[in-house]
């Protein structure tokens, strides 16, 4: 078993059952730019493409889907 897997495995282990505080990070980024690229159309075209042709499991393309790539992409 390769040692990454090993250290995850380990590290899950660890913290499984726990509670975990996720800090409110929206303070430290409220001052990174948030504009749309003005070519989000074009790109949402082009990874709807892609989407279309790949050869994948209906249920992962819609977990690609609603992680919404175009947005991803445009930033």
């Amino acid at each position: 078993m390769d040692v990454a897997h090993t250290e995850s495995a380990q590290l899950i282990s660890r913290l499984e059952g726990q509670v975990m505080i996720i800090p409110d990070l929206r303070g430290m980024i409220s001052h990174w730019p948030s504009g749309k690229n003005v070519h989000c159309n074009v790109i949402d075209v082009l990874i709807n493409h892609c989407l279309q042709d790949c050869d994948a499991f209906p249920q992962d393309l819609a977990n690609v889907r609603d992680a919404n790539p175009t947005l991803l992409a445009s930033r």
